[in-house]
């Protein structure tokens, strides 16, 4: 059975960063056997932008 693991890294309203860094995210789940599944950006700002991005995890657990 898989497990899912969801991680939300936020974008600055005015300057478009994320607000952490993503590739330290997926590092630190990885060398807890994590796989980055997949990232889905959350348009929920005035005109479609994005506010955050979700990052999906997964790994196989017994």
């Amino acid at each position: 059975m898989y497990k899912y693991e969801f991680v939300s890294i936020s974008v600055g309203t005015l300057s478009g960063k994320l607000k952490e860094d993503y590739r330290q995210v997926i590092e630190q789940h990885s060398a807890r056997g994590w796989k980055l599944h997949s990232i889905v950006p959350m348009p929920v700002l005035a005109g479609g932008q994005v506010s955050t991005l979700e990052l999906i995890f997964e790994r196989f657990e017994q």
